[in-house]
């Protein structure tokens, strides 16, 4: 590669880095907001789920006050396990639902 092209690559990275940095700025402010925090923090007490999760969650689903429960909320979402079932003698591991949002699968 040359120099001039290597340089260009450093700069556009660069540029890419502070702009996810801007944008993250920008989404952690607006789930400060009294109405999200709530939904942010409880998500982020699950085991595994960090903040960026959080934040990808409550993004793509719809208002979490309209589930009746945690079920429906991760059947909606997609990572919901669901069983396979073909007659009585066929039997295959359990798989997530290719239901749901793509995105958050």
């Amino acid at each position: 590669m040359t120099p001039a092209a290597r340089k260009a690559i450093a700069r556009t990275a660069a540029f890419l880095g502070k702009e996810a940095g801007r944008l993250q700025a920008q989404a952690d402010g607006l789930s400060t907001a009294a109405a999200l925090r709530a939904d942010r923090d409880l998500l982020e007490s699950i085991p595994g789920v960090r903040p960026a999760t959080a934040l990808a969650i409550l993004a793509e689903l719809p208002d979490p006050g309209r589930f009746a429960s945690a079920q429906q909320a991760a059947a909606c979402a997609g990572p919901a396990p669901r069983k396979y079932r073909s007659g009585t003698s066929v039997k295959r591991r359990t798989r997530l639902s290719k239901a749901g949002h793509a995105r958050l699968r």
